[in-house]
């Protein structure tokens, strides 16, 4: 996971972004949405058909619930799906997390997942 956090005044924002990277080590567990495959999209429709890591066939519309996931599908495009879903950072701050999926002609998804939480420490105040 990769944190970047922008300090200006009394403002903190905080921008988490994690995703599995090609260079994984091997036998680490890849999450739901890093396995599945898109079969076909219906922009029109917004809906979007997954094959999932057990082989079965899915249909999503937006406003749907993936459980795999505790997130809900927020928007479906022609090559992105967006979905939602409620985080809490390690100071117990609640925030909104979105996943993006991207997806080429073949099917294959890469995830980014950006989150308005941090699991950063508190800031310092620096010494006077």
């Amino acid at each position: 996971m990769i944190t970047l956090s922008f300090q200006s005044f009394l403002l903190i924002a905080s921008l988490a972004v994690s995703g599995m990277s090609q260079g994984q080590a091997d036998g680490a567990q890849a999450r739901f949405l890093e396995r599945i495959r898109v079969l076909g999209v219906q922009e029109t429709r917004g809906e979007v058909t997954v094959l999932d890591p057990d082989g079965k066939s899915r249909t999503w519309q937006e406003g749907d619930r993936i459980a795999e996931e505790n997130a809900t599908v927020k928007k479906i495009t022609r090559s992105t799906v967006v979905l939602t879903r409620i985080v809490e950072g390690s100071r117990g701050e609640k925030g909104e997390s979105l996943i993006v999926l991207r997806f080429d002609a073949t099917g294959k998804v890469k995830v980014r997942e950006y989150s308005s939480v941090s699991d950063a420490p508190q800031p310092v105040a620096p010494p006077r």
